[in-house]
């Protein structure tokens, strides 16, 4: 497992929303009923698929592509995507005028490979690749080693997860009294943002990281204390697959 080079905080996750809070949507927190009632206790729900390209991911792309040097963004950037990230960084890269390349598996829907064409338009380069996820992540990665572009993870970058972290300070500011979150774990870039954003404002908050059981790596390798390997299974969830960095 890859150690990041900075471990980021709370005061991290403040500069990224003083960035990005006229640049994304404050996506709402609301109450639901059926789930409150379900549950026995009031429960809420944060509406990132209301956020620009339907997902989280633009804020942590945004955040780190704009932290980019002049020289880094000469070289251009490149990544790998099941399809969200990609197009955040697709957008991101259209607005900063930064070319990309953005690697995708060929499992990947071709709604979403129509969506990261049209988000970035001539800044960026769709590169479909056999094999699933990590394979083409392994392909995104030899690409940036090959020619010095910038590659820019969806969750092993502590930029990027500042950036995803504004979704959990933006659900303190609007519910403060919080006590328990529950945060899908893919890569772990919003389940890591978002928890140090809620510890950092609230210390005795739970968090609980949720994955499904056709991609559980986290799961498998939390139990034993070692990242470990497991089989993917065929899930209509194609955004939660992938490894453990």
């Amino acid at each position: 497992m890859n150690i990041l080079p900075i471990d980021p905080g709370i005061t991290d996750v403040v500069k990224a929303y003083r960035f990005l809070k006229n640049r994304v949507r404050h996506t709402p927190t609301e109450y639901s009923f059926p789930l409150s009632e379900i549950c026995g206790a009031p429960v809420y729900i944060k509406w990132e698929n209301q956020q620009l390209c339907g997902s989280f991911k633009l804020r942590g792309a945004l955040y780190k592509m704009n932290s980019l040097t002049p020289e880094e963004r000469a070289k251009g950037v490149v990544t790998c995507s099941s399809g969200n990230h990609g197009q955040g960084v697709a957008l991101a890269a259209k607005e900063l005028g930064i070319r990309t390349q953005i690697f995708v598996p060929n499992v990947c829907p071709e709604t979403k490979k129509s969506a990261i064409k049209r988000r970035g338009g001539e800044y960026v380069e769709l590169v479909v690749t056999s094999g699933d996820y990590d394979f083409a992540e392994h392909s995104a990665h030899e690409q940036a080693d090959r020619t010095g572009m910038t590659y820019v993870s969806s969750f092993e970058d502590a930029t990027v997860i500042s950036g995803q972290g504004t979704a959990g300070f933006e659900m303190f500011t609007d519910e403060p009294d919080i006590g328990l979150l529950i945060i899908p774990a893919g890569g772990g870039g919003l389940m890591n943002g978002i928890a140090i954003a809620a510890k950092g404002l609230n210390p005795d908050v739970e968090i609980w990281g949720v994955q499904s059981v056709a991609s559980n790596p986290w799961v498998v390798s939390w139990a034993d204390g070692i990242v470990k390997e497991v089989e993917y299974l065929e899930t209509l969830a194609d955004g939660l697959a992938g490894y453990i960095p």
